[in-house]
């Protein structure tokens, strides 16, 4: 690609070669390095060391499986606004950004290399760009269906595929449909089984890509289906640093936010997001944490989610304008919501909610599926208990003279990342 220097090509390839070893190249380069390392050895070194730290990429936690059998590279590109990111090339000529969001051809891709480094685009210019790709990459597939064939060379991700389509067909009270290409159809996502995990984010024309190689299971399979319904990394969203923190420095280009027009923010920070990478994603030591939230007790996931949340649900219940309701939240409005008089619909972390009043839980219903607390950003809210819509709440709870904290202790206080 445009941008790459000869000085990193030189000491670039054998880092990679020799997996974070500074070794000497081999001839020509080296008979070229050891002429010059009696005057330049300590720059050499230092260059070295500097390249380990800029392309750390391989020696990551990288959470995409396979993905570390790619070349990574770094450049900028413009996407809506100029911004840098780590990008390989996959076995199917694809370019590779965000860990797992295909880019598009490397023509493409050479194409947005350069317009970043036209630094006098005119405003309008600007502007008709900006619209461009607003528009590209907003759109939602046709009739709110998703049209895809498996490759037969890969008939054997068939049980993954049905399993991530199954999953999202659940939350998406089965109006979000999935449907085999038909004979003479151009316009679909091929299922293929290259290395790595990686996807066409959202409908395009054409044959789009949803790759499935070795390592990427099931849950690998809902997360790239998210973005191949039209969802981003959620934590890439343009205003995640009220939630989270990276900890690493430099911060990797996977992890850094998203421009603003990009990113669909419709519903709240949802650390138990299905498009939500784990704390260690790109972490140099696998378990050291490169997010960590600021919003305690709410936290980063400490695995790669394995479920579809219930905010990934309404959101693309929203961008798919789909007709169904999550059955644990409520619409703040007043003839809209289902939540029963002796409770009100409540903002929390996780959307609204009916909520009991204080000191009160459900009268008639005691399952913990239909009643629960939960943890929350801000603490001090615990004792709250929260009801499916149109559950009442008539009944005192059983502990109610006991440190404020410890109200209502006798409803179980639910993970926070409940499906």
């Amino acid at each position: 690609m445009e941008g790459d220097s000869t000085l990193v090509i030189i000491a670039y390839l054998p880092f990679y070669v020799t997996k974070s070893k500074c070794t000497t190249p081999p001839s020509p380069i080296h008979s070229t390095m050891r002429s010059l390392s009696r005057h330049f050895l300590p720059f050499v070194l230092v260059t070295c060391a500097l390249l380990q730290v800029v392309f750390s990429k391989t020696t990551t936690h990288d959470t995409s499986p396979g993905n570390h059998n790619y070349t990574v590279k770094s450049t900028c590109i413009w996407d809506y606004d100029k911004r840098n990111v780590t990008y390989y090339t996959t076995a199917d000529n694809k370019v590779v950004i965000d860990g797992d969001v295909i880019y598009g051809t490397p023509t493409a891709f050479q194409s947005a290399e350069r317009r970043c480094s036209e630094r006098h685009l005119s405003k309008r210019q600007t502007a008709l760009e900006r619209r461009s790709v607003t528009v590209q990459k907003s759109l939602t597939w046709p009739s709110k269906t998703i049209i895809y064939k498996i490759d037969p060379a890969y008939t054997g991700l068939t049980p993954i595929v049905n399993a991530a389509i199954a999953a999202w067909k659940a939350k998406t009270c089965g109006k979000l449909i999935f449907k085999l290409a038909a004979a003479g159809q151009t316009n679909y996502v091929l299922v293929t089984g290259y290395p790595g995990c990686y996807t066409d984010l959202g409908w395009g024309p054409g044959v789009r890509t949803f790759n499935l190689g070795p390592g990427c299971d099931i849950p690998w399979a809902m997360h790239l289906l998210g973005h191949t319904i039209g969802l981003h990394h959620e934590h890439q969203r343009s205003d995640r640093d009220k939630y989270i923190d990276i900890v690493i420095s430099p911060i990797p280009y996977e992890l850094a936010e998203l421009p603003v027009g990009e990113f669909h923010n419709s519903v709240a920070y949802d650390f138990c997001s299905i498009m939500h990478f784990p704390f260690d994603a790109y972490s140099p030591i696998p378990g050291k944490p490169s997010m960590v939230s600021r919003v305690p007790p709410l936290q980063v996931p400490q695995k790669f989610p394995s479920v579809i949340s219930p905010l990934d649900a309404d959101d693309v219940r929203e961008l798919y304008d789909l007709a169904c309701d999550n059955p644990r939240l409520c619409i703040p409005y007043p003839g809209q919501n289902k939540c029963d008089p002796s409770t009100s619909c409540t903002s929390t972390d996780l959307g609204f909610m009916c909520a009991c009043r204080p000191g009160y839980k459900a009268t008639t219903q005691t399952n913990n599926d239909l009643q629960w607390r939960q943890l929350w950003s801000v603490p001090g809210h615990e004792h709250r208990v929260f009801v499916k819509p149109g559950t009442v709440c008539n009944t005192l709870c059983d502990k109610l003279y006991v440190d404020p904290i410890d109200v209502c202790s006798d409803v179980t206080l639910v993970n926070q990342c409940f499906p």
